[in-house]
């Protein structure tokens, strides 16, 4: 479950998201050094169907949703670091503050 801590001595707040440990780049094979092909990039213009339907978009012109002809396209991230589900929860934990951040749905 992820969990915002603060810290006291930098004053700044931390995500901390055990469940993010394991990322699919994890367990794929090595690929070459150098990829060639930058065109693979699925948030480049032209790879919209590689990414998840968008939520918001500032098109050039005409359009169809999700497709091209776009200046701005926002997409939702596949592995958030943190949720909107579930109960805020807030408790002290040693020198630390520490609020819950509900575990992402998949």
């Amino acid at each position: 479950m992820s969990e915002l801590r603060f810290d006291p001595i930098r004053r700044r707040w931390s995500i901390i998201a055990t469940e993010r440990r394991f990322r699919p780049h994890e367990f794929k094979r090595p690929g070459p050094e150098h990829p060639g092909d930058l065109g693979a990039c699925p948030f480049e213009y032209g790879n919209e169907t590689a990414t998840p339907g968008e939520i918001f978009v500032i098109p050039k012109g005409p359009r169809q949703a999700n497709g091209a002809n776009w200046q701005v396209r926002v997409v939702p991230n596949k592995f958030p670091a943190l949720g909107i589900e579930g109960e805020l929860t807030r408790e002290a934990v040693g020198m630390f503050d520490r609020v819950s951040g509900s575990a992402p749905t998949r």
